[in-house]
């Protein structure tokens, strides 16, 4: 396991899971194969707890590249393998009143609605949609951006989806592998993996798809002076790979922080740490965020059908989300201690910033949120 957390009590809790996921994945892949076969994952600085009990009870967490070595295709289904990613897209002008933003937002819901060509879901999870300015870089133009954060909503449970449910196209294909931990790995293998891979190869191409049209609903293709960057941090980057809240391209990313907080942009250095060979495919790994922390400490056990956190039981399929005890990293956190943390990270993995984004409004499923910035700079 390459180990690029921060290394707070979250984190070395869910590092001790991840070790049975890692050895679990490399049994399967000997299995299938017939010759002993490993397995590696890399550990984000960003790694944290998922909402998802689902993937909890199946060993993945969020915030880390899994991989395995197989002669014979295999998914781990408890990945819950989806596309999500963020696209920011540079504006014409600035938007000044939050009544505006608030239109925005309902007439692009309402149209979503209407078209029925996606499902809308920012507002669920820690999807959103955010409405902020740029200003003092030498390489992100000043002006005004609209920064969407969504996974794919059309592709989870339903029948032709990639969640595990007991109805969809593989139910009656996933195998289960136990551990004398007690753990479970499910997994599907052969030619039902390889189907698998297809489709999620697919959604990584209609994820960015989604948020430009999300975009246009939004601001009007008329409004968007150019698609900044779209990129995904969950899916699949080879077939015997699954990345969960973790980008694995060389390209310029935005790091995603806490509620009205500063975002950033960052162009990625690969470094021997973050560098991973998966297969023929060389990957750069950088976090998406901050990521969801229990900041004293954290006490974690799954069982065969629930997941026990700080001694309180979850049924595996309850959410995480209205949980008290969890928080996003650096939430509420002053200047000084954002720029910390985000200097610890690019430590590990490495990234020059080359944009600070204010976000002025937020849309989280509720009303937006107000903050303090104003427009500034020139759109």
């Amino acid at each position: 396991m390459r180990n690029l957390t921060l290394n707070d009590p979250t984190q070395m809790e869910i590092l001790r899971h991840l070790a049975v996921t890692e050895r679990m994945l490399a049994t399967v892949a000997s299995k299938l194969s017939g010759v002993e076969q490993g397995s590696q994952i890399w550990a984000m600085p960003d790694l944290g707890l998922p909402y998802n009990t689902v993937r909890i009870a199946g060993g993945f967490f969020t915030g880390a590249l899994y991989s395995w070595q197989t002669s014979v295709p295999f998914v781990p289904v408890d990945a819950t393998v989806n596309s999500c990613g963020v696209a920011v897209f540079r504006l014409t002008s600035c938007i000044e009143d939050p009544r505006r933003f608030q239109e925005m937002i309902e007439q692009g819901r309402d149209r979503a609605d209407r078209e029925g060509v996606y499902q809308w879901n920012f507002g669920e999870g820690n999807h959103f949609v955010t409405y902020g300015v740029v200003s003092g870089s030498d390489i992100v133009p000043d002006g005004a951006y609209l920064v969407l954060h969504a996974s794919g909503r059309e592709s989870k449970h339903q029948y032709h989806g990639l969640y595990p449910t007991e109805s969809n196209w593989y139910a009656g294909d996933i195998h289960i592998e136990l551990d004398t931990s007690g753990r479970y790995l499910r997994y599907i293998c052969g030619s039902t993996a390889d189907r698998f891979f297809q489709e999620a190869r697919r959604l990584q191409v209609e994820g960015r798809n989604r948020l430009r049209y999300f975009a246009d609903l939004i601001a009007g293709g008329n409004q968007i002076v150019e698609e900044v960057l779209n990129v995904m941090h969950y899916g699949m980057p080879t077939a015997s790979s699954v990345a969960i809240g973790c980008q694995w391209k060389s390209q310029p990313y935005l790091l995603l922080t806490a509620p009205q907080q500063d975002l950033f942009f960052v162009k990625p250095r690969p470094a021997l740490d973050n560098h991973a060979v998966v297969g023929s495919k060389e990957l750069v790994l950088s976090p998406h965020g901050l990521g969801v922390e229990v900041p004293s400490y954290l006490t974690l056990d799954q069982g065969p059908g629930s997941v026990s956190i700080n001694g309180h039981e979850y049924r595996v399929g309850d959410s995480l989300r209205n949980m008290p005890q969890l928080t996003v990293r650096g939430y509420g956190a002053t200047r000084d201690i954002l720029d910390g943390l985000l200097h610890a990270i690019l430590e590990r993995c490495p990234g020059e910033v080359i944009g600070r984004l204010q976000p002025v409004y937020s849309y989280d499923g509720l009303a937006p949120n107000v903050q303090t910035s104003g427009c500034t700079g020139r759109s």
